[in-house]
């Protein structure tokens, strides 16, 4: 008898060192340090959020024993990562976004966001390169929850034209009245708040057979015709979108570009722009790159194969190693470049995806002060960055390559560029989990009338293999159904007694199972009792 006492002694000694470990795990503290990627996660890997609606959720983040309002927003995709029209319904190919800046602790699950649901739902993000953590808590309708202004603002022109402006934590991006690309700004304390770009440039030469005469041909980004312009925005991030016509061989060509537009950084391509399949038309050169105007002299160019810098002053430099990343000459296949332009301005860092097209693809370079009558904007190139693609044969495919862009401080090393790369490539991975509210308590509310009472269970701990446990109540003078539930301390729900079968004074049985029939583990668990707002939760042993 005495043995048998000392091991259910020993018993309850580990449940109750395990509740101090689960409190401990509750406590753990956010060690995420990426700052400027977004966490981005589809629906369809969040199954708690498939299916709910969207506008139901405020995000909160745990700091300092208590929740802080986060920025965070479901945008509403097709598969091919295009808003669509929206549903208000959460779907597999929908993203839920929010920052790093924006996660917190891990909360225990007595903490809880007033005015909200009894349900909500735990993200857990992960950093797959270092392992760090961080947790994010979406409430359900939460009353009155206290409004935040967006990361990203946007400015449309009063005349309806192309040229508005998109301002992000460390950038401001304005276009001219084509809705092309031509100021960037990035701001202080990041930078100096100056203009530093020329102009985002399109090329695409090759020749164009009249009567049996190949002409040469020459596009340009100048060459566009504004059509519409487009702007949906978050708490995190923003959507632009640009239509345009392009002459090219004869036909108006329609094209529209995309950019996302994030805190810190930019998404840029085409949505709709490839180069038609005309008769006599041949493509021969592809070029995107990123033109920087006088005030970007000073600065520095790296890349990933020149990592002692060019100066970028107006002055041809020593050749430059093109050598660029595709899908064709690296094992495994690795498609993503960087480059970067950095100095008192601030830091322009571009990753860009390099798909397989034409013959050669390498990467473009220019510095040269010198007046090209030939080219566009202020005519001249300083650090003139990006993607040159040549074949004899004709090219096909998109006008525009896929590229992310962050704005920075100066003071970033070249070693970044790889660093954002691989953080790329390995994004923060999210899993999502459901928790319901639970109360720690082991006494009954002195608040709660006399004729409402839940009573110690019997016996506490218990042993399912000697018998069940006793769970006696009175719901007092009332015709409201109560509710009488099982939690574990995740506050998962583990049984649920019906409350049709519920009497005003009971005493039910439950014999350690879950409600599908299995075993539950030994443990702490909590019993509830609820009558509209009248509720009482104890603590229970079970012992194996």
């Amino acid at each position: 008898m005495l043995k048998y006492f000392n091991v259910r002694r020993g018993l309850i000694l580990a449940a109750l060192l395990g509740l101090v470990f689960s409190q401990h795990l509750w406590a753990q503290q956010k060690s995420l340090t990426r700052q400027y990627d977004p966490i981005i996660v589809s629906v369809g890997k969040l199954l708690p959020l498939a299916n709910d609606s969207i506008g139901i959720h405020t995000a909160y983040c745990f700091i300092n024993g208590e929740f802080r309002r986060s920025r965070f927003q479901i945008d509403e995709l097709n598969a091919r990562g295009e808003l669509e029209t929206p549903d208000a319904i959460a779907d597999d190919n929908d993203e839920v976004i929010f920052m790093p800046s924006g996660v917190g602790d891990r909360a225990p699950t007595d903490k809880w966001v007033d005015g909200s649901d009894d349900t909500r739902l735990e993200l857990e993000v992960t950093d797959p390169i270092t392992n760090e953590k961080g947790w994010l808590y979406l409430f359900q309708h939460v009353k009155n929850p206290p409004a935040l202004d967006s990361h990203i603002r946007y400015t449309s022109d009063p005349n309806g034209s192309g040229a508005d402006m998109v301002e992000g934590e460390s950038y401001i991006e304005g276009h001219e009245s084509t809705g092309w690309f031509t100021d960037i700004k990035i701001k202080a304390p990041f930078g100096n708040d100056q203009d530093i770009l020329d102009r985002l440039k399109v090329r695409v030469r090759g020749t164009f057979v009249i009567f049996g005469v190949p002409v040469p041909l020459t596009l340009k980004e100048s060459a566009l015709e504004f059509v519409s312009v487009s702007f949906t925005g978050g708490e995190v991030r923003g959507f632009r979108e640009i239509s345009l016509n392009i002459a090219v061989a004869g036909q108006n060509l329609p094209a529209t570009f995309s950019t996302k537009y994030l805190p810190y950084s930019t998404v840029f391509g085409a949505k709709n722009a490839t180069i038609p399949v005309v008769s006599g038309l041949t493509v021969t050169e592809i070029r995107q790159s990123v033109d920087f105007n006088t005030n970007a002299s000073g600065m520095a160019f790296f890349n990933a194969f020149n990592t002692t810098g060019f100066p970028v002053d107006g002055t041809p430099d020593s050749p430059v190693n093109r050598t660029i990343l595709d899908r064709t000459n690296t094992n495994p296949p690795d498609s993503l470049n960087w480059f970067m332009v950095k100095g008192d301005p601030g830091t322009f860092l571009t990753l860009l995806s390099v798909p397989v097209l034409g013959a050669q693809r390498r990467f473009y370079y220019k510095d040269s002060s010198a007046v090209d009558s030939d080219d566009t904007g202020d005519m001249r190139s300083y650090g003139d960055s990006g993607l040159q693609v040549t074949s004899t044969a004709n090219i096909t495919g998109s006008l525009s390559f896929n590229s992310t862009t962050y704005y920075l401080g100066k003071d970033i090393t070249a070693a970044f560029g790889d660093q954002m790369k691989e953080q790329t490539l390995k994004p923060v991975q999210a899993t999502a989990a459901e928790q319901m509210r639970t109360i720690t308590a082991v006494s009954e509310d002195a608040s709660q009338p006399a004729d409402f009472r839940l009573d110690e269970a019997r016996p506490n701990p218990f042993t399912p293999q000697d018998g069940s446990v006793q769970i006696s109540f009175d719901l007092g003078r009332t015709n409201i159904k109560p509710g009488l539930r099982i939690f574990n301390l995740l506050g998962q729900e583990v049984a649920n007694f019906n409350a049709a079968n519920l009497l005003r004074r009971q005493t039910v049985l439950w014999d350690g199972r879950d409600r599908f029939g299995r075993l539950v583990p030994a443990g702490i668990y909590f019993y509830e009792l609820t009558v509209g707002r009248q509720r009482a939760v104890k603590k229970l042993i079970l012992l194996r």
